[in-house]
């Protein structure tokens, strides 16, 4: 007896039983291959995220505790042979309001939509020697160093762009700060935000 005869005749007799046997066949080839998909892009996006923080970085200097050091630091640093930027930056969880898009509250009220997002204060004069973007709209920090670049698109998903206001909370005290938003930016090997 031929194989395809006996697959036919198995499949006349039991067709609920060769149904679930090519289903289940189906979903464990689908459930392996979106394993493998969330897996690859998993590891793309910490890429792109440690690539626009750290940048072209091939060494990053911390305090202990997380805390600040004075900047000589950075002084000694790009003393070193073979440093060729030294780049200083201060990296902090802080709450970002976006009053152009809005939330309402259980009475009715519209407020404006928090995140929290990572702020990183950066010194404009070596940054771009260490991190790559291209500007999507506005520019890269107004010229006195004052406002928020911000990833693009953070910026779609919350409705604004060069030109809009946020309100940034980043401290122990909570004081809230409205900033400008001078640019939006697209890390060519990266994405995450900039401020």
């Amino acid at each position: 007896m031929k194989l395809s005869t006996f697959t036919v005749r198995e499949v006349r007799n039991r067709p609920g039983r060769a149904l679930l046997t090519l289903l289940s066949i189906v979903i464990g080839v689908a459930a392996v291959v979106s394993v493998s998909m969330a897996t690859t892009t998993s590891r793309q996006a910490f890429r792109n995220m440690y690539t626009m923080v750290a940048g072209k970085a091939t060494l990053i200097v911390t305090s202990p505790g997380g805390g600040y050091f004075d900047e000589d630091v950075v002084k000694g640093v790009a003393d070193v042979p073979g440093v060729t930027a030294a780049a200083p930056s201060i990296e902090q969880a802080g709450d970002v309001f976006f009053p152009k898009k809005t939330r309402l509250t259980d009475d009715g009220r519209e407020l404006p939509t928090k995140t929290q997002l990572q702020i990183l204060g950066i010194d404009l004069s070596v940054d771009q020697k260490v991190r790559d973007f291209e500007i999507d709209k506005g520019a890269y920090f107004a010229p006195d160093g004052e406002g928020v670049v911000l990833d693009s698109n953070i910026a779609k998903s919350m409705n604004s762009t060069a030109g809009d206001a946020v309100q940034i909370i980043a401290s122990v005290k909570g004081k809230k700060r409205e900033y400008d938003i001078v640019g939006t930016v697209r890390p060519r090997e990266g994405g995450a935000v900039s401020s």
